[in-house]
């Protein structure tokens, strides 16, 4: 066999076990040995121990005085804020969260802040409500 022949073969030896090291690389994940979301080291990844603090368990808090018809009013109103502003230039954001999506109290704040009659002020607010998000994001019960 020639040089430029044993050359050759070399080349294709080694080409291909090149390729099933790099397939077999990347073949499986080696998930078990990424560092990315483990606690300490030497930890696999996922694995943390119960102490740390992303895994400590608290208590849910839920509010019990808000409805869920009330937080999606509540959504839509902070939806349509810059419509609620434009027509009432006076208002602040905050002024807005305060009524926790109970439409009456806020149309009471605003009717009483820019001095109009609180029913034109709910037929707006429900316009400008409406317009801006037609639907309902609560649930069907």
């Amino acid at each position: 066999m020639s040089v430029s022949k044993k050359w050759l073969l070399g080349g294709v030896l080694l080409g291909g076990l090149g390729a099933v090291v790099m397939l077999r690389r990347r073949g499986g994940s080696n998930y078990e040995w990424d560092d990315i979301d483990s606690a300490g080291e030497g930890d696999a990844f996922g694995d943390r121990p119960a102490d740390a603090p992303e895994q400590l368990w608290s208590a849910a808090e839920t509010r019990t005085d808000v409805t869920p018809e009330q937080l999606s009013m509540a959504a839509r109103v902070e939806t349509s804020w810059e419509d609620i502003k434009t027509a009432w230039p006076t208002l602040s954001l905050d002024d807005v969260r305060k009524a926790d999506g109970d439409l009456d109290r806020l149309s009471d704040m605003i009717a009483g802040k820019v001095r109009q009659p609180r029913e034109q002020v709910l037929e707006r607010l429900n316009g400008i409500i409406a317009q801006d998000t037609p639907m309902p994001s609560f649930p069907a019960q």
